[in-house]
């Protein structure tokens, strides 16, 4: 799988494990979820 990393304003695409994928994946949408948490209270 494929993921895009921005390092100071520069995209970078990595090839990583699908595992490692999945695991960045959940991150982001836990960071999501708590920050629609945040903006409800």
């Amino acid at each position: 799988m494929e993921v895009t990393i921005n390092i100071d304003g520069q995209a970078l695409f990595v090839e990583v494990a699908v595992e490692v994928y999945e695991c960045l994946d959940r991150a982001d949408h836990k960071e999501e979820n708590l920050a629609h948490e945040k903006r409800r209270h």
